[in-house]
């Protein structure tokens, strides 16, 4: 009998008793949840957007189905999307007027989602919980504040800790408890770097990450600059441990080298692993297409080990495998196709590739899909879901395209239109 996707207020009702995150060391589920290439449309979902599709960087998997969050900005609004295991099959929630770029569970069970209403200089970021049933309970507003791309948010026993910026006063590290009430507020600059001298001194740029370690700290990535008396700049991101009172215990500056003209640096994908070492993706602007990016290997102190990966391409998602290699999937350019590709690969922490795999998607009619990796995610059965904005080339036409992968690459979950 053919199993059917499971509707999503009956899934919303269920899977917050059963949930567990797919990067965390959950057990392995029986292989009769294995998802199998089936025939006819399955793995994609179409959204009416005539702009990227953003992706939230958490998934909830249950026993048959996997859940996680899109939303689009034209217009604002997200969707909780729940997949079934087996046949990709796709139900979707939507939430209006809402861009939601992360969420965690509360202690009830509830969605506190993180996201941004309104353009500078009325912008206001929000902690929203929604229900199950994706009905608002509660909100904390932030305003006069913006994300700036950001989607860092993580949670702790007894709350969550986030990123904001403020144009009069400069990035915010926030901890609030789960029902908005603000524990505390917090802002480091000059300390960051031990190695300031003379009148050099640092100016704190937006917060793109925090991650929770195995020892209940914090590890926040920041974009920075450095600047001094002759008013040259330095642009790079600092990483950074604190504890749940804020308390800064330890920091370690990189600079990339960039002036000037390639002022945009960024240090959003960062992973941390059991050991409590760093894999971070940097990546900055200049160049033609798009940026750079390199994933180094950092010590848990943040001090460099060594480079994983370097690739001239925008920013693409990472996970962490089982056995703590790192799974890296983007959109690069061949320069012997010459065009962009899907790729993923699969890096041990010495740097070596353990396999590289490219995907390229197409329609029932054979049309090329133009498919950008926004999220990836390890789940209990070894593989990973990797959540992809897709657009249907010479088309207008956008949706979600998951690619289901075993833990050697190889695609499983089938996408047809």
């Amino acid at each position: 009998m053919k199993k059917m996707a499971i509707p999503v207020l009956f899934f919303f009702s269920t899977f917050m008793l059963t949930s567990m995150s797919c990067s965390s060391n959950s057990s392995s589920s029986s292989s009769q949840n294995t998802p199998q290439p089936l025939a006819g449309p399955h793995w994609t979902t179409p959204l009416s957007s005539t702009s990227f599709i953003f992706a939230s960087p958490t998934l909830v998997e249950t026993t048959y189905n996997y859940l996680t969050i899109v939303s689009t900005d034209d217009p604002a609004r997200s969707f909780i999307l729940t997949t079934d295991k087996t046949s990709g099959a796709i139900s979707k929630l939507e939430i209006p007027d809402y861009k939601v770029v992360n969420f965690v569970q509360d202690p009830d069970g509830d969605i506190l989602s993180l996201n941004e209403t309104g353009t500078d200089p009325d912008c206001q970021v929000r902690l929203t919980t929604f229900s199950p049933n994706g009905v608002k309970l509660k909100e904390a507003v932030f305003a006069g504040a913006s994300l700036q791309y950001s989607n860092a948010l993580a949670k702790c026993d007894d709350g969550v800790i986030l990123g904001i910026y403020k144009s009069n006063d400069g990035p915010k590290l926030v901890k609030s408890d789960f029902n908005g009430n603000t524990l505390w507020q917090k802002q480091y600059a000059n300390e960051l770097d031990s190695g300031l001298e003379g009148e050099e001194y640092i100016e704190p740029g937006v917060i793109q990450c925090i991650k929770k370690d195995v020892d209940g700290n914090f590890v926040i990535a920041q974009q920075f600059t450095k600047k001094n008396t002759e008013d040259l700049e330095d642009c790079g991101y600092v990483i950074y441990q604190i504890n749940s009172a804020g308390e800064l215990l330890w920091s370690k500056p990189y600079y990339l080298g960039v002036t000037a003209w390639q002022q945009d640096t960024f240090a959003r994908e960062m992973l941390l692993l059991e050991d409590g070492s760093i894999v971070i993706e940097e990546s900055w602007s200049g160049g033609s297409p798009g940026q750079d990016i390199r994933i180094v290997y950092l010590d848990n102190a943040g001090d460099f080990i060594r480079k994983l990966h370097t690739a001239h391409t925008g920013k693409g998602p990472m996970a962490l495998g089982s056995d703590q290699s790192v799974i890296y999937s983007n959109r690069e350019y061949d320069p012997q196709l010459g065009k962009d590709e899907t790729v993923c690969c699969k890096f041990g922490l010495d740097g070596t590739i353990i396999w590289k795999k490219t995907y390229n998607p197409e329609t029932t009619d054979g049309t090329q899909l133009n498919v950008r990796p926004r999220a990836i995610f390890r789940c209990s059965d070894t593989g990973f879901l990797i959540v992809c904005e897709y657009r249907v080339d010479n088309t207008t036409d956008h949706g979600v395209a998951l690619l289901k992968i075993n833990g050697d690459g190889e695609l499983i979950g089938r996408l047809s239109l």
